[in-house]
């Protein structure tokens, strides 16, 4: 059962209500149309807008604003809904964002970009949430993944990541001047374990009390 649906249980059969999908009428009058990119004014309404944004759909006086979202990404209408608006307003949206944003006409200027092809909009699914808020996978030949200087021989170039031999090899930092290792981290290859070894490594004591 989603938000956009509502249940009336009682005696009588289960019944669900539903607004279903609808269409936006068209907005003639407006003068952005979808695709374009617009400024937003610094004023205190939208201020905390991003400052350019990308045209989803014009809403026309007196439309619900969440009517057209819904009908944008092709869901069904919600059941409660706020009032539309007296004037021509927009909803908004920008690459790489899941929020969508809605405001006035006059919260909006022309940027003098071309507009950008909106293909089909739709929500983003639990698994898409997860994938965009997890960490970036850990990459030892990132430049800026740096090694702290060697607590062996102090020197700061000529380390990297080797494994041992033996039955269970394990994964360590390892000088290349003087064979100092850090601590030996077993697992199969992966990203983990080379940022396991790499903060292992950093995190060694120093002869001057520096660590990273």
């Amino acid at each position: 059962m989603t938000d956009d649906t509502a249940i009336i249980a009682g005696n009588a059969p289960l019944l669900i209500l539903n607004r279903g999908r609808g269409e936006t009428p068209p907005c003639q009058e407006a003068k952005f149309k979808r695709g374009d990119v617009v400024k937003v004014r610094r004023n205190q309404a939208v201020g905390h807008f991003p400052p350019e944004l990308i045209v989803l759909v014009a809403v026309p006086p007196g439309f619900s604003p969440d009517d057209a979202l819904a009908d944008a990404l092709g869901e069904p209408r919600p059941v409660m809904t706020q009032v539309g608006s007296r004037a021509i307003t927009y909803i908004l949206c920008r690459e790489g964002d899941q929020k969508p944003y809605h405001c006035g006409e006059g919260d909006l200027l022309p940027s003098g970009k071309e507009p950008v092809e909106v293909g089909a909009a739709r929500r983003e699914t639990e698994e898409e949430a997860r994938a965009r808020e997890a960490p970036p996978t850990f990459d030892i030949t990132d430049g800026r993944n740096r090694y702290a200087a060697c607590p062996g021989c102090g020197t700061t170039i000529n380390m990297g990541l080797a494994w041992s031999g033996g039955a269970t090899p394990t994964l360590a930092v390892q000088c290349m001047c003087c064979d100092f290792r850090g601590p030996e981290i077993a697992g199969p290859p992966s990203p983990d374990t080379d940022k396991a070894a790499f903060d292992g490594w950093n995190a060694l004591p120093r002869a001057d009390g520096d660590s990273q």
